[in-house]
């Protein structure tokens, strides 16, 4: 059995005024992707080919979405499917706060009975590859050179950025697509969810994000919008119930460097930043 992955859409960009202040450590980004099951020859490749697309682009351009169809949790005996996987990206928000890739923690949960939950963590013995790509950052939040780690490092080892291709979906085996189609339909709905975690060794979580699709009730797009308030911005974001939404801020469009302000929901999804810097919003659902 294995495990699943996250979408991300881009919403709104809205020029207006900011200063960065973040609740959580981290950023935990979270992407949708379909790709090949994990013990088959093609997934070393195509693994690294991911990682090395996010650590090169900071985002993924091949989000799968909301909707979830079948042939996204279902394997025939031969493993010839393409399933889901949820790729992270988790970025520091304060450069003297670091994590590790040992500190992930991943729970997938899903309907009909947590069919198809699973939970997942490094190992003790996980290190830095090109499937797990780490960097340092300078004072100022900019990658350092020298500091990639890729090549068998401990994955005890501290970095502000972390490019992972993350978790596999558990699946259906071995069946047809036809066949696990026909089983879900009967269901009023089905979704699965992933979660992504940065816990010390204390046990405490130190940053958070999910993602959630879902094969009927698809959710409404993600919205952003800006209020000012004079001294200060309001941003609101609408969020669909079974959603978190990330909003990201960037002085320039050229260079963009996204950072990210908050993770909202469909209770906590208001931010107020005072007006310290001109730049863009963005939010990804």
């Amino acid at each position: 059995m294995t495990k699943k992955i996250t979408i991300l859409i881009i919403g709104f960009l809205v020029l207006t005024m900011i200063s960065i202040q973040a609740e959580d450590k981290f950023n935990v980004e979270i992407f949708a992707i379909r790709g090949p099951e994990k013990t088959t020859a093609g997934f070393k490749a195509w693994g690294d080919s991911v990682v090395s697309s996010l650590y090169a682009y900071r985002t993924l351009g091949i989000d799968t979405g909301y909707q979830l169809y079948a042939d996204y949790v279902t394997e025939p005996a031969d493993l010839s499917n393409n399933i889901l996987w949820f790729a992270v990206r988790v970025t520091s928000r304060n450069p003297s706060d670091k994590f590790s890739l040992k500190m992930l923690r991943f729970v997938e949960t899903s309907d009909m009975g947590n069919a198809l939950g699973s939970s997942y963590a490094p190992g003790a013995s996980s290190v830095y590859s090109k499937n797990a790509v780490g960097v340092s950052w300078d004072a100022s939040g900019h990658r350092l050179d020298g500091t990639v780690l890729s090549n068998g490092q401990d994955g005890d080892t501290l970095v502000n950025e972390l490019c992972f291709i993350g978790l596999q979906t558990t699946y259906f085996y071995p069946y047809s697509v036809q066949t696990v189609i026909a089983e879900l339909t009967k269901l009023t709905d089905f979704s699965v969810n992933v979660k992504c975690s940065i816990v010390n060794s204390a046990g405490s979580t130190l940053a958070w994000g999910q993602r959630t699709l879902t094969m009927n009730s698809v959710p409404t797009p993600t919205k952003l919008s800006v209020k000012d308030l004079g001294d200060s911005i309001q941003i609101s974001v609408e969020v669909d119930l079974r959603q978190t939404a990330v909003v990201q801020f960037t002085e320039s469009l050229v260079p963009i460097n996204w950072k990210t302000e908050a993770t909202v929901n469909a209770v906590a999804n208001t931010i107020v930043r005072p007006k310290a810097s001109q730049g863009f919003y963005r939010v990804l659902p």
